[in-house]
């Protein structure tokens, strides 16, 4: 049986996943590098594209509480542009913003999934997204490794549908009220201590940040 490291057999009976950087990698620089291939980055991206996806932009924010949808999200980009600007089309800013998620999924840790499953831990995720990258990486989940992604866990929870995100004390309570997770029995993955330490505070969980590029999410289980 696998048991998360640091804690004993039986001591946690719940584990709600993030899922960027988590179970599937995300790639910034390139994201940015695609953007910049657009020619249209300091009219709708802005000088420095970093700054979108940076946790303090309000605009950012927004898209990840679903304020933004595909078509608001589209024309809200469009309305930062002027006259001279090179055209692009709806396709090529999708394509752009999902290249987040261009890596290939890593089946070891779907199979994690499925032997924690089979271990008898509820699994859960929570996610700050938005409906584009949901579709794309539900889509990827599917093509890439011909699984449903809603089926590895027993309940998906996304920012966007939610209208509230991390480390915001709502989406914790949210999921802790629907999932009736026991604080002392949960553990709450992450790459972001903000979102680590919000889910110690709101929700009483116990939680690990993810080393990214040091460990991956297949290095905190053991077999006791």
């Amino acid at each position: 049986m696998l048991i998360p490291a640091n804690f004993k057999k039986s001591e946690i009976k719940a584990l709600v996943f993030d899922l960027g950087n988590v179970i599937a990698d995300l790639d910034v620089p390139h994201l940015i590098g695609q953007i910049r291939s657009l020619g249209v980055i300091d009219e709708v991206f802005g000088a420095n594209p970093q700054r979108i996806l940076e946790e303090h932009d309000a605009f950012y924010q927004d898209i990840e509480r679903g304020v933004y949808k595909r078509e608001s999200f589209l024309k809200a980009l469009r309305s930062r542009t002027s006259d001279g600007v090179p055209a692009v089309s709806d396709g090529a800013l999708i394509d752009a913003w999902n290249s987040v998620l261009h890596k290939p999924l890593d089946p070891r840790r779907i199979e994690l999934l499925h032997n924690l499953r089979a271990d008898g831990y509820r699994l859960f995720l929570l996610s700050n997204t938005n409906d584009i990258h949901r579709e794309f990486f539900t889509r990827k989940f599917f093509d890439e490794l011909g699984i449903e992604l809603e089926t590895l866990f027993d309940k998906t929870f996304y920012s966007d549908v939610l209208r509230c995100r991390k480390p915001e004390r709502a989406i914790y309570e949210h999921v802790a009220r629907e999932a009736r997770l026991v604080p002392a029995e949960t553990l709450f993955i992450d790459d972001k201590e903000e979102n680590c330490r919000a889910a110690r505070q709101f929700a009483g969980w116990h939680t690990h940040t993810l080393a990214v590029g040091t460990e991956t999410v297949r290095d905190l289980f053991v077999e006791a």
